[in-house]
């Protein structure tokens, strides 16, 4: 069963999410991720110390799981964007 995660992302990063340019995160595997899963970004920014939310998300679906050679604890989440999420 798949599962939906909720990930904060900075502006500069959230733009290609969003517009589907960017089509892969490598991401600390601390939430169990499975191909199928969904991802929300959050757009957000730090604003005197604070993360603060735009409001503005995104739905994503992982497509595939490659550890491709990361560090321990690492993965590379392959992301298809969600069209109607």
């Amino acid at each position: 069963m798949s599962r939906k995660h909720t990930l904060k992302c900075f502006t500069d990063r959230y733009i290609h999410i969003a517009s589907g340019r960017c089509t892969a995160d490598i991401r600390r595997d601390d939430r169990g991720f499975m191909v199928g899963d969904y991802i929300e970004y959050q757009e957000g920014a730090y604003h005197e110390g604070r993360f603060l939310l735009t409001g503005n998300t995104v739905l994503v679906e992982i497509t595939y799981i490659d550890p491709w050679s990361l560090p321990t604890g690492f993965i590379n989440l392959s992301i298809k964007k969600v069209e109607n999420g």
